[in-house]
């Protein structure tokens, strides 16, 4: 819920965090008893066919470049205030926590303390990090609330478009149109997914 009634959708990002959860259990999960998750089976869907021309070159970005490139790009906008009064009774689309700002109430601490499966996992994602994404871009773009433009930005399950028999995965997605119906999409893997070592190899800095 929203702490403060007006403010900027800059000072609201600038302070915005991924929220902090955890199982209801202190039970270990499984995976973390080994240094890497077991060897995922082989998904013939993910194969690559015959004869497909494989990648051979990437370019790749330097970071102070691509740094100026976003602050370009948002310099680009007006910036917009954010009046929680123009939510009526729904509640606001911006979920990530963000001190002076956001805040979560008890539905929302009780949901986070509780996260014990992949579906809840795929929820957080989709109900708190990805809706604030939606919702940024929206009052960026200008957009009106509950318009065609603002439902473009909604991220959908989109699972059907990648199956497999046992799948380790969760796909959500843009709907965009007919001419390129899904431009954007978000692989999710749960973390249950992963062991320790796993998880250090994702999380180590990188140059």
């Amino acid at each position: 819920m929203a702490s403060k009634q007006v403010f900027t959708i800059q000072e609201y990002l600038s302070n915005a965090c991924l929220p902090t959860f955890r199982r209801s259990s202190t039970k270990l999960l499984s995976t973390t008893k080994f240094p890497r998750a077991l060897t995922w089976p082989r998904y013939s869907e993910l194969q690559k066919a015959i004869n497909y021309r494989a990648l051979r070159h990437t370019k790749r970005t330097e970071i102070i470049p691509f740094i100026n490139l976003v602050k370009d790009f948002l310099s680009s906008f007006c910036v917009p205030s954010i009046d929680t009064a123009d939510y009526s009774n729904e509640e606001c689309s911006l979920r990530l926590p963000s001190p002076g700002y956001v805040s979560y109430d008890d539905d929302d601490i009780q949901f986070l303390k509780n996260i014990d499966n992949e579906e809840q996992f795929v929820s957080l994602m989709q109900n708190y990090v990805l809706s604030t994404v939606s919702e940024s871009l929206r009052i960026l773009y200008g957009h009106a609330r509950h318009s065609p433009d603002a439902a473009a930005l909604q991220f959908r399950s989109a699972s059907h478009l990648c199956v497999a028999h046992h799948a380790r995965w969760d796909v959500l997605a843009l709907p965009g149109t007919l001419e390129r119906p899904y431009p954007f999409f978000v692989f999710f893997i749960s973390p249950s997914e992963f062991g320790i070592q796993d998880m250090w190899d994702i999380a180590e800095p990188r140059e």
